[in-house]
């Protein structure tokens, strides 16, 4: 076992305490191991310090019953490139991520997470896949900003909802730091492209429908945002036809649901209200139709 490089336990019906299987894993083992997937079994117990397998790449725990918190601190940097520990029963608050800099898939949706979602995440540069779902996280004053400049367009699409949740908290908390916590806030610009250069990760035509898709769902379901749940939001999508002829990055040229010929960059389900309305009177279909939204 001196030379394991990968355990594939998937679907197994495993009980064990996920502590016990760490500790029946140590050795020399805990120093060759790189790939260890457990997803789809029993296992419970808390989340055991990672970093004390310094050659660990990958880590698949999800659809399991961990039912205990992560530890308080790391040991040690680690090469942990992937994370998937959702659909358990995980709680307490989050670690600090930051001993992870080469973490590129970080899933710890639908548990049972709670507390601020640590600045140690938006240090994480090399991050493609971020998926916070199902959980009771909010986020502090800095997080939205330096979040988004580290990583770019490389976060989850189907996370508009938590993405504007974000900017929502972070621009509240920072006006009602001067006084003006009345203030309205408006989103005056926000989409998706559907293509980019090769560079560009996480800009394409299926990541820019589904956060469309679901910043729409967002608004015209009206329920706000975590710290202004009774308000309206308004929402303007940029753009409403792709600029061609635009400069810069390819993804500049390809924010719109619109074609410059017309036609649809991707299909969404708008329908118009009237037949003399014009685009912006669009309605999200199977939704309330809501004035908030801007199309």
């Amino acid at each position: 076992m001196c030379s394991l490089k990968t355990l594939n336990l998937y679907y197994n019906n495993l009980t064990a305490q996920l502590p016990e299987l760490f500790l029946d894993l140590s050795g020399c083992t805990r120093k060759t191991l790189k790939s260890l997937k457990l997803g789809g079994n029993n296992l419970s117990g808390s989340i055991p310090d990672i970093t004390q397998f310094p050659s660990l790449r990958e880590l698949q725990i999800f659809d399991n019953r961990l039912d205990g918190i992560f530890p308080e601190k790391f040991g040690q940097l680690s090469p942990l490139s992937t994370l998937n520990l959702d659909g358990n029963q995980l709680w307490g608050s989050l670690p600090d991520f930051s001993v992870f800099p080469l973490l590129r898939r970080l899933d710890i949706s639908d548990n049972q997470l709670n507390g601020s979602i640590s600045e140690g995440i938006g240090q994480l540069s090399k991050l493609e896949f971020l998926d916070l779902f199902g959980n009771s996280l909010h986020a502090g004053r800095f997080f939205f900003r330096s979040f988004l400049a580290v990583i770019g367009y490389n976060w989850q699409a189907s996370s508009s909802f938590y993405i504007l949740n974000c900017l929502d908290i972070s621009a509240a908390d920072a006006l009602a730091s001067l006084g003006a916590k009345e203030l309205l806030v408006h989103v005056s610009k926000t989409d998706w492209p559907s293509a980019g250069d090769e560079n560009e990760t996480g800009v394409t035509l299926e990541n820019a429908k589904e956060y469309n898709r679901n910043l729409m769902k967002l608004v015209d379901e009206r329920n706000g945002t975590p710290m202004r749940p009774n308000s309206e939001l308004n929402v303007y999508i940029f753009a409403l036809f792709n600029e061609d002829l635009k400069a810069g990055k390819n993804s500049e040229r390809n924010f719109g649901l619109f074609k410059p010929d017309g036609t649809p960059a991707y299909s969404l389900p708008l329908r118009p209200i009237a037949e003399d309305n014009s685009i912006a009177s669009m309605s999200f279909d199977g939704f309330p139709r809501s004035p908030s939204l801007a199309r």
